[in-house]
C-alpha cells in the first residue's frame, strides 16, 4: 500500500466532512476513585455555527468513556471543544476541566479523543502542595 494512500485510511483529520466523534476516556488511577459526573462537547463548523452534545448526568469511573457526535456531516467541523466535571473523594468539588483541539487548516475533525490523566510533568516544588485537581489533565489526540 502507498504511503498516501495509508495516511488517508488513518482516522482523525480528514479533508471530508462527516460526523464529527468526541471520546472521553477516564484514564485516571482507579485508586483515586475519580469520577467524571458531567461533560459537554462542543463542536465548531468550519462553514459558521457549532453544535453541543452533553452528558450531565455521567458515572464514568476510571477505564471508561463516553462518545459525543456532532449533528450534520454535511458540516466541517475544525474545533471541538471538552468541559468536563471530575469529583474525587475527599476533594471540594466537582471541579471543571476544559480542553480543546483544532483540527489543521483546510480540514475537518472526525475523530478526536480527550484522555482525562494524571499529569505527565509536575514540577518537584509542587508536589507536596498540589491538590489532587492540580494532578489531572486532558490531553486531546
Amino acid at each position: 500500500m502507498s504511503k498516501e494512500l495509508i495516511e488517508k485510511l488513518k482516522p482523525g483529520v480528514g479533508i471530508l466532512n462527516g460526523v464529527c466523534t468526541a471520546s472521553l476516556f477516564n484514564d485516571l488511577p482507579c485508586d483515586w476513585g475519580a469520577i467524571i459526573v458531567g461533560a459537554a462537547v462542543q463542536f465548531y463548523y468550519r462553514e459558521g455555527g457549532n453544535y453541543i452534545d452533553s452528558e450531565p448526568n455521567l458515572n464514568l469511573s476510571c477505564n471508561r468513556s463516553v462518545n459525543f457526535r456532532s449533528n450534520d456531516s454535511a458540516m466541517c467541523v475544525f474545533r471541538v471543544h471538552l468541559a468536563c466535571t471530575v469529583q474525587i473523594p475527599g476533594q471540594p468539588g466537582p471541579q471543571l476541566i476544559e480542553s480543546d483541539n483544532i483540527a489543521p487548516d483546510g480540514q475537518c475533525s472526525t475523530l478526536v479523543e480527550f484522555h482525562l490523566s494524571p499529569k505527565s510533568t509536575l514540577p518537584q516544588s509542587k508536589i507536596k502542595s498540589a491538590g489532587m485537581f492540580d494532578r489531572l489533565e486532558i490531553i486531546a489526540k
